[in-house]
Order: C-alpha cells, then structure tokens, then sequence
C-alpha cells in the first residue's frame, strides 16, 4: 500500500490492491476545495493511471459529514479578485474535472454527507455515484448570483436531461438522497451502515475485470454523453479488446470454470 499527502495535506492519494483512493481531507470546511486541492487533483489521477497495477479510482471526503460543499469561498478574497484570477481559477478546476472524466479507469463517487456546488461538479464527473442515506446534493449558482458555465450545465445535462438541469439549476433547491436518486444525480443509495461495504464491493468487483475491457466501455460511454462520437476511435478500442492476451484469458477461464487473472495486456 501507498500513500501520498498533497495540496499540504488538504488532498490523500493511497493506492492498495488495484484500488486508488483521492480523499478529500478538508472535514473542518466540510471538504470545502481550495485552489491547491484543484491543482492536485490533476497530479493525482496522473498518478493512479501510471500505475499499471491500479484499475479503479473511488473518490470520497474525510471526517463523515461532507463529501464536498463547493469552493472554499474563504480564499477568494485573494485568488479570486479580478476577472482574470476567475478564470485561472475556473481553468483549474475544468482540469481537476477533465482529469476524472479522462481517466483510463472508472471512478467511483463514495458521497457521504454534503455534496453541493464544486462538490456536485466532482460526483458528476465520476463515471459511478453511490451515496449514504444522509446525503444532500444541490446546485446552487443562481442562489449565489453566479454563473454556470457551459461545461458544467453540458456534464449536468449528461447526467439528469435537460428538464433535470433545469429543475437543479433554477431552484437551487437542495435535495436529499432520494431525491437526487430520482432525478438521475446519482447510481444507488444506501443506509449508512451499508454503505461503505456497498462502495468496497463495487470498487473491487471492477478492479477484478479485464481493466482493457473496462477502459473501453468507458471511453465509449463518455464519447455517446458527450454527443460527439468518434466512431472509427471506438471502433478501435473494441478491436484492442478482442487483440488482447485478457480477450483468450477469459475464455480459457470461462472453460476452466475458474476465476480469470486478467493482466491488462
């Protein structure tokens, strides 16, 4: 097992048994993101995907009452003043979530508590989002006078529809797990004493498949979200599926009735 402090701590990589793990350790602003936890997330996920070993990245806050409530707002008296600090700021951020939708892995959204603004950009950017009972999930810039931009309202629109947006983004309701189970935000809903046994099954049951199989599904899933397909791309991920040395691994298993090994090659 590894592990491995950023962002001053405020961000933990560890890395055990195929499984990356990203917490966000900002429990005392309920996993509020700073500037640097943005710059790290990026460094983080390039990490875990050097790492031949690791096939599935779950995202999580510490301290068990928040996943993640937005930006910390306490440091834009300093980064975030003049319009050019709101970009480099917002750039930022768009990496820390390309990096998450990027992934060669899957990653799943471990959401236990508050999960609102920049922290619904992160479980929306996560491919699986399984939460705790007492979850809360909102959007919330027209509360705040703020601005959605195009990349986020598109991701949003990916995850719940148009009508699902709107409902989100005009009211800047917050809503409770149910309800954000309703509206499509999230996969699955759990009660709390369930729920982190749920999160470790479905992250080792991906970690045990053909990671190569896997990458592809993702990728072309995404690309279908995205609604801008390239089909020879996909095309040639499924080809790479079929060529691999997994592709004959799972078929001497099946007939073996054993477990396959699958090695990503």
């Amino acid at each position: 097992m590894s592990k491995l402090e950023l962002a001053d701590g405020l961000l933990i990589a560890e890395k055990n048994n195929g499984i990356a793990r990203l917490t966000l350790n900002h429990p005392q602003r309920h996993n509020a993101m700073r500037l640097a936890m943005w710059e790290a997330v990026p460094e983080a996920v390039a990490d875990f995907e050097s790492d031949t070993d690791m096939r599935v990245v779950v995202l999580s806050g510490a301290g068990g009452r928040a996943f993640c409530a937005g930006a910390d707002i306490s440091e834009f008296g300093e980064i975030r003043t003049s319009l050019d600090d709101v970009h480099h700021y917002d750039h930022k951020a768009h990496q820390a979530i390309d990096s998450l939708l990027n992934c060669r892995m899957p990653v799943i959204a471990a959401v236990d508590g508050v999960c609102v603004g920049g922290g619904m950009e992160l479980a929306m950017a996560c491919d699986i989002v399984i939460a705790s009972e007492q979850s809360r999930f909102g959007v919330t810039p027209s509360r705040l006078g703020l601005g959605y931009s195009l990349k986020d309202t598109r991701i949003l629109v990916g995850a719940v529809g148009a009508r699902g947006a709107m409902e989100l983004l005009l009211t800047g309701k917050i809503h409770g797990a149910a309800d954000a189970h309703r509206l499509g935000l999230i996969n699955h809903v759990y009660p709390a004493d369930e729920y982190q046994d749920v999160i470790e099954d479905y992250a080792t049951t991906i970690a045990a498949n053909a990671p190569i199989a896997v990458s592809s599904c993702k990728a072309i899933v995404r690309q279908i979200a995205s609604g801008s397909v390239d089909e020879a791309a996909c095309d040639a991920l499924v080809d790479a599926c079929f060529a691999s040395e997994d592709y004959r691994e799972g078929q001497r298993a099946f007939a073996e009735k054993r477990k396959p090994n699958f090695r990503g090659v």
